[in-house]
């Protein structure tokens, strides 16, 4: 029996499908990351806002669920980063195969329909996009849980720690955006 005869056009049009859909479940993986860790900030925050009454040993519960919602941010921040790598790369692969039908097509207006190529598209570091706001705000909000952790700490010492809670929430934010740019530089 022989073998049916491969369509190269339809092979790239599933290709580009293919990588369509893996930008747009990046995308939408993306929005469930960030909201998990906002319901996630949401519902320690409220926990300990409830707690005003709360004991040393209670008070020191409090300052490690801040701490592990500090480190839960550290990995919700690198899930967004590989996501937003993931997203890079099909972005890439459907450029490519934009490329190689304006190449191919013999039409050299085809490659000037196409708002992005593969110099063009936005780089995965790219400042004030949307996965950089997002991912902004779980770096602040960790900054902030990792602060919490050690102010909530020092009340359970029976002391107020303001000034350590500042260097650790600032310390913690800056490392994480320090990662976000190392992992994401072009």
């Amino acid at each position: 029996m022989p073998t049916p005869a491969l369509d190269p056009n339809e092979i790239l049009t599933r290709e580009f499908d293919y990588a369509a859909q893996t930008a747009l479940q990046a995308n939408e993986d993306r929005v469930r990351v960030f909201n998990y860790y906002l319901a996630t900030a949401g519902t320690v925050i409220a926990a300990v806002a409830l707690a005003d009454t709360a004991t040393p040993g209670q008070l020191t519960v409090f300052a490690l669920l801040f701490g592990g919602l500090a480190l839960l941010g550290l990995l919700f921040a690198l899930q967004l980063v590989k996501l937003r790598l993931a997203w890079t790369e099909s972005i890439r692969a459907m450029c490519r195969i934009k490329e190689h039908y304006a190449a191919h097509a013999g039409s050299p207006e085809l490659a000037s329909a196409f708002r992005w190529n593969a110099k063009t598209i936005p780089v995965p570091g790219k400042k004030w996009s949307v996965a950089f706001l997002m991912a902004l705000t779980v770096m602040l909000l960790s900054g902030a849980c990792a602060g919490a952790a050690v102010f909530v700490a020092g009340l359970a010492a029976g002391g107020w720690w303001i000034g350590w809670s500042i260097v650790a929430g600032a310390v913690v934010f800056a490392a994480q955006v320090s990662v976000w740019a190392l992992l994401l530089r072009k």
